[in-house]
């Protein structure tokens, strides 16, 4: 099975953490530690799996796909979770999937952030800067 991977600098007295297409991971927990900025990506796991509902794709496919998306991929809870546990200081979510031009409500890829992450969650947009 093919792994994404992350990684961590630390410059200026400032750590940051990026991961992409990692699920969750003890691994990740332990580079995130401490961390003033973790950039992971994100699934809004309940729409893409309505996405994939067609007549053309069989039931136990998508339970096949969902079930790789989940253990592949953070949720928002996911990283709610790590981030909480590592000390993150704040999040930044990209790569948000899916991905669909033009969408103003954002709110999967955040909902089950709160409550759990008492920290600064952003949703990265081209040129930001952290």
């Amino acid at each position: 099975m093919s792994r994404s991977y992350s990684y961590r600098i630390e410059s200026h007295g400032r750590t940051m953490v990026y991961t992409g297409d990692t699920g969750p991971s003890a691994n990740l927990d332990l580079l995130a530690r401490d961390a003033d900025l973790l950039v992971a990506e994100v699934i809004d796991l309940p729409l893409t799996i309505e996405r994939l509902r067609r007549p053309e794709i069989r039931s136990e496919m998508i339970e096949g796909l969902a079930s790789h998306m989940e253990r592949d991929h953070l949720t928002p809870s996911a990283i709610a979770q790590l981030a909480k546990r590592a000390g993150v200081r704040k999040v930044v979510l990209t790569h948000l999937v899916p991905t669909i031009d033009g969408r103003t409500d954002l709110s999967g890829f955040t909902k089950g952030l709160a409550g759990v992450f008492d920290g600064e969650v952003v949703i990265a947009r081209d040129l930001d800067r952290f």
